[in-house]
């Protein structure tokens, strides 16, 4: 007794012999590709969906710490030039603690920097502080 089983292209004899399938109908060739093509094509787009949005979180957690990193960056600079007012502090002492104070800060959010981005990033602020107070005195005296 034979068992035999139909594939799509061909027929397998159970005693193990296999007989090509002299044609296809139409109607084969669309089961075909409903069967086999279109859960391959949906593991393609999920995968490529995947990507683009682990891309887009990277880019955008790097956008928010980049932009988290400066506004801790400014502000502790400016609360160390206002502590150093009544503590009459040297820029050498205040470049220490605005490091130390922003190091902690962006430790508690579970940020890393190093230390040349932060040095970039207090000069950068102290630039811009010294900017400001600048433009404020020349306003004040037109």
């Amino acid at each position: 007794m034979n068992v035999i089983i139909r594939f799509p292209f061909f027929t397998y004899d159970y005693i193990g012999l296999l007989k090509k399938e002299s044609s296809l109908k139409g109607g084969d060739i669309i089961e075909i590709l409903q069967d086999q093509l279109l859960p391959i094509i949906g593991a393609v787009l999920t995968a490529i969906i995947s990507f683009v949005g682990v891309s887009i979180r990277n880019a955008y957690t790097k956008y928010i710490n980049t932009k988290t990193k400066k506004e801790i960056v400014k502000s502790t600079v400016e609360y160390v030039e206002q502590i150093s007012k009544n503590l009459e502090m040297e820029s050498a002492e205040k470049y220490a603690e605005a490091k130390e104070k922003a190091m902690e800060w962006l430790k508690e959010k579970g940020i890393s920097i190093n230390d040349t981005e932060l040095a970039i990033l207090i000069e950068s602020a102290v630039n811009q502080f010294k900017q400001t107070i600048k433009e404020s005195t020349t306003a004040k005296e037109s």
